[in-house]
């Protein structure tokens, strides 16, 4: 018994000195009008892992002359669906962002470089989402929506410091692709809203196009 302690211990020593194995990994997104060819901008991500475990993503905007417009930082270390984040716009300063605090979500924006930051601390019901935790939250309920389940989970809108009810349903599934619609949960505001189309490839899991809203704004501060 005591030779087999001993082993353990030794193990656990080794694995504590161990170097973590980071990596990354570099993709680019392209935003375009609505039944158009025009570019609005482009998204550089780089997802970090730590053994494998995707830790942060760093996202970079540019418009089509490659100035960058806009910078985000995800990290999912406390939450993978709820990821502490901060999105800055570099043109007119516009900033939001949130942040898992003992006693629920922070959620914080800034109208412009000169004004002050508005937040308010929410106790958000679970299941909570959070900017890109969207993607790793969709990941997560992969095998239901295959199925045709309706997902319903709350979303934080940091720009109005409140959150809504949503859902997530597979609208058309092919051999390679998984269409998925979110919308309003409450089925009056789905009339007056309109939905949010996101195609992903089956073996990746990876998103292949974003039909929507964006959050990214023109020169102009309209939301692209």
């Amino acid at each position: 018994m005591r030779i087999f302690i001993s082993l353990i211990i030794v193990f656990v020593i080794l694995t504590a000195l161990r170097a973590p194995e980071i990596s990354s990994d570099n993709y680019t997104g392209y935003a375009y009008a609505e039944s158009s060819d025009k570019l609005l901008y482009t998204e550089e991500f780089t997802d970090h892992f730590v053994d494998g475990e995707h830790t942060e993503t760093l996202t970079n905007y540019f418009d089509p002359n490659h100035t960058k417009i806009a910078k985000r930082i995800l990290d999912f270390r406390r939450s993978k669906f709820a990821p502490d984040f901060q999105t800055e716009d570099l043109r007119s300063g516009y900033m939001e962002g949130s942040e898992m605090v003992d006693n629920g979500v922070r959620l914080f924006n800034r109208k412009s470089k000169s004004a002050k930051v508005d937040e308010k601390i929410m106790s958000i019901p679970q299941p909570i989402v959070v900017d890109g935790g969207f993607n790793q939250f969709i990941k997560a309920n992969w095998l239901a929506l295959e199925k045709g389940e309706v997902i319903t989970f709350h979303f934080a809108i940091p720009a109005r410091l409140d959150y809504f009810t949503l859902r997530a349903v597979m609208v058309e599934l092919t051999e390679k692709e998984m269409k998925v619609r979110v919308e309003p949960d409450k089925a009056l505001i789905r009339l007056l809203a309109s939905p949010i189309d996101v195609r992903y490839a089956k073996d990746t899991r990876r998103i292949l196009s974003y039909e929507g809203q964006s959050n990214i704004s023109d020169e102009n501060g309209i939301i692209l």
